[in-house]
């Protein structure tokens, strides 16, 4: 069994005998955030949305996609994508969500055996993949700290054995961006030693924070519609790179899977629109901060970083408090949804969005205020 790259890439095979072990079938562990979050989002009661950490989602019944021949639709959605981010055609590869795209990407790029270094806190479904295709090791954003990455941990842990490291650039659910210099710096470390630094960029455009594709050679950014254009039931994402590493990575799509054909189509509907939505999330992404600065500083025992774009923030909440308690308790008495922060390896935390609550937000925000006078997840 042999895997071929171009050379600049490098080239890995498995000698006879030596390929791994098959271990009975592919299994991945409960994912929690989804599971705990999803049966409360689609309940379809009145609740005040503080969950949706991206813009509303789209109505599939404005769209009349030309479909044309089928089979070119993954190529025209990547040529599209392509002339919307500014890069050459060859340097995307479109994926069925980021979720997906990161799986094919540690599917394609890490061997087997080799580590991959995870950031913590981490958006579950990327953890869960990692675990199931490689050991992991962890490390960790820290609140105190602005949410930076703690370049001294990570370099400790880079080495021979590192196939990966996995970042989401801003931090969710900090709504921080790392430094510049850092990220190329992991990319630098992680890429002296053969491996890939795997960068979620998905949140990226509610900002002005440029890109990481091609920034560094080692470097693959993923990234979807999702959460800009609420495309969510498209599953369309994509990711860049050098032509050569997307030359490999659309190779490996044809045994992963490519995405829908009809989902391709509806995305070339929605890139012409995308400048506009970009605008549009941009603005309501800080249109509400000064709000949530003014009401997280008026609030005794609040504690947050300031976020940098995405509409969304972690809120550590006075001490004592069972974050997972108090959101269950909040909307089922008060009406308001949020994500506890135990869900994204917070604990003691909640994230608030504010993208989608609208005139709501006073109100989403009175109720967090009035479950904390009431004690909600203390004690029993």
């Amino acid at each position: 069994m042999e895997r071929y790259t171009t050379a600049s890439i490098g080239t890995f095979c498995f000698p006879s005998g030596t390929v791994p072990a098959y271990n009975g079938p592919m299994q991945f562990s409960t994912n929690h955030y989804l599971n705990w979050y999803l049966v409360r989002a689609n309940r379809g009661d009145d609740a005040v949305n503080l969950h949706s950490s991206g813009m509303a989602a789209l109505d599939p019944t404005s769209f009349h996609p030309d479909v044309g021949n089928p089979w070119t639709l993954p190529h025209r959605f990547e040529e599209a994508v392509a002339e919307w981010l500014d890069i050459p055609p060859d340097e995307v590869v479109a994926t069925e969500g980021a979720t997906g795209g990161n799986l094919l990407a540690l599917l394609t790029l890490v061997e087997p055996g080799k580590e991959v270094l995870v950031e913590s806190p981490m958006y579950e479904p990327m953890l869960r993949q990692a675990e199931r295709t490689n050991r992991v090791k962890r490390f960790h954003r820290r609140p105190e700290d602005g949410w930076a990455l703690p370049m001294e941990e990570i370099v400790q842990a880079v080495g021979p054995e590192t196939g990966a490291v996995m970042l989401l650039e801003p931090c969710n659910p900090g709504g921080t961006h790392s430094r510049r210099e850092d990220v190329l710096a992991l990319a630098d470390e992680v890429g002296r030693h053969g491996g890939w630094l795997l960068v979620n960029e998905v949140y990226r455009q509610f900002s002005d924070h440029p890109t990481y594709h091609k920034a560094h050679p080692r470097i693959v950014v993923m990234s979807s519609l999702s959460k800009l254009a609420g495309t969510y039931w498209m599953r369309l994402g994509w990711l860049s790179a050098s032509a050569d590493v997307c030359r490999i990575l659309t190779d490996a799509r044809f045994s992963h899977g490519t995405p829908t054909m009809l989902g391709c189509a509806y995305g070339l509907e929605v890139v012409p629109k995308l400048p506009a939505l970009r605008e549009a999330a941009r603005s309501i992404s800080v249109e509400h901060l000064d709000h949530m600065a003014q009401w997280v500083s008026m609030t005794p025992g609040l504690e947050w970083t300031p976020p940098q774009g995405p509409g969304f923030a972690s809120i550590a909440l006075p001490e004592g408090i069972d974050d997972l308690t108090f959101a269950e308790r909040l909307h089922d008495e008060l009406g308001v949804l949020l994500v506890p922060g135990s869900l994204f390896e917070v604990p003691g935390s909640i994230r608030v969005s504010w993208l989608q609550a609208g005139n709501r937000l006073s109100e989403g925000l009175e109720g967090i205020s009035t479950a904390l006078k009431r004690g909600f997840g203390r004690g029993t």
